[in-house]
Parts: structure tokens; C-alpha cells; sequence
């Protein structure tokens, strides 16, 4: 599950948050959208920690000096990027390995992309193959005798 959650996000609440936000109220107007969002979320379950950064994403996003910043990352979530922080956001996806998710909504609609770097999966299964037969067709005779020395009709069912 997740351990820790690390918010960015250099906006103040306003008074447009409180329709699309479930996470903030009248008294939240003002603050630091991202503290207001971090506390909530980490009231939904006691064993996940969290930080949030009052900064300007495109300062670590676009930068290369906070290249590393993601690095202590096993996964990115981006809502409402630009097309420039989302090129910068893949190459850092596929430098560092991090999956990253992208979210967009417009209203009551909206999308949601994986992006992860790419890797091959191989099919080993092979359904139409016949099993080889490792059956001894011609048994040597120590062999041969043995498996007649067993008196099956004697021997117990189970």
C-alpha cells in the first residue's frame, strides 16, 4: 500500500476549490491547497505519513538541478499538467523507472493515462504443443523387475 505521500502544489485555496474539492472548506480559503490536502488525506489512514511542498511544480518538473527530487519516488501523480511538464515529466519517468499517471478532468468527465516504461512480456505457455512422452518404451530388466515384484492387487486404495 502507500507509506507516504508527498504533495506539490504552490496554490492557495479560493473559493472555486470548494465545489470541485472535497478535501477543503470555507475555513481552508487561503491556505495552502496542498497542506489542506496532505492533513485530510493522511486522516484517512493512520499508518500513511506525508509532506507537501508550497512551490511551484514547474520548478521541480522542468529543472534539471530537481531532477533528483523524484528519485525517492515509486510513483508520480500529475494532474492538470501542461504538454511541456508532461515531456519533462516522461523523461523523467523513464530515466529514474517511476511509473507515472497522468490525470485530467473536465468536469464530470475526464481521462487517466499510465505511462511506464516499456518492457517486454514473453508468452512461455505453449497450448498447441504436445507434451513429450518420457515414458520408458523398452524398460531395462532391473527395472522391469522391480515393478513386477509389487503386488498391486494386495496394496491398500489409498
Amino acid at each position: 500500500g502507500v507509506g507516504f505521500i508527498t504533495i506539490l502544489d504552490d496554490k492557495l485555496v479560493e473559493e472555486r476549490d470548494l465545489g470541485n474539492n472535497f478535501f477543503v472548506t470555507k475555513a481552508s480559503i487561503g491556505k495552502s491547497r496542498a497542506e489542506i490536502a496532505k492533513n485530510l488525506l493522511l486522516e484517512l489512514n493512520d499508518d500513511v505519513k506525508g509532506d507537501f511542498l508550497h512551490e511551484p511544480r514547474r520548478k521541480y518538473i522542468t529543472s534539471e538541478e530537481h531532477f533528483e527530487f523524484f528519485r525517492q519516488f515509486s510513483l508520480v501523480i500529475a494532474c492538470d499538467v501542461t504538454n511541456n511538464e508532461l515531456d519533462h515529466l516522461t523523461k523523467i519517468s523513464d530515466t529514474l523507472n517511476i511509473p507515472l499517471i497522468i490525470i485530467r478532468s473536465y468536469g464530470m468527465i475526464g481521462y487517466l493515462r499510465l505511462y511506464i516504461k516499456e518492457h517486454t512480456c514473453m508468452q512461455s505457455k505453449v497450448a498447441d504443443k504436445e507434451l513429450d512422452d518420457l515414458r520408458l518404451a523398452q524398460p531395462f530388466a532391473e527395472l522391469e523387475k522391480h515393478a513386477l515384484d509389487f503386488d498391486f492387487e494386495s496394496l491398500d486404495s489409498l
